[in-house]
């Protein structure tokens, strides 16, 4: 879902041309991590892009992916790995973190393999289990009227 190209951007900022930008990331943690879909709009289209994003974010709970689109995400995300592991003070901070979250410090040796194991069910999982109606926080940011 994340970057230019993805379904999120053709949908609200190409086609509609509702926002400055729109991504989606995911920032991992010890307890709990969390996906952050991010837009910048004006204000009197506020109410529209929250509506797309919420359409968006259904279909993903609803097992609506795109073959392509997860082919596209699994070469982003190991392109992404071999580039933070080029430098040894990446590959040591990877590795340590991966030994914090009880992955083991030479997790990175088996990324590509699940990387690519990975399939539409697994993803409709995942989707069903942290992209429900109730477990999520809307924060609206506005400019101070001048």
């Amino acid at each position: 879902m994340g970057g230019q190209g993805n379904r999120l951007f053709e949908k609200i900022r190409e086609k509609a041309g509702l926002v400055y930008f729109v991504d989606v990331y995911y920032v991992a943690g010890l307890d709990t991590g969390y996906f952050l879909f991010l837009s910048a709009t004006d204000k009197d289209n506020l109410r529209r892009v929250k509506e797309l994003l919420e359409q968006e974010i259904n279909h993903l709970r609803e097992g609506d992916f795109i073959p392509e689109e997860i082919e596209r995400a699994k070469a982003s995300l190991l392109g992404k790995k071999k580039r933070e592991l080029q430098t040894k003070q990446n590959f040591s901070f990877l590795t340590a973190l991966d030994e914090l979250y009880g992955l083991g410090f030479d997790y990175y040796k088996e990324y590509e393999r699940r990387i690519d194991s990975v399939t539409e069910k697994d993803l409709e999982e995942v989707a069903q289990k942290y992209f429900g109606k109730d477990n999520y926080v809307l924060i609206e940011l506005q400019p101070k009227n001048n």
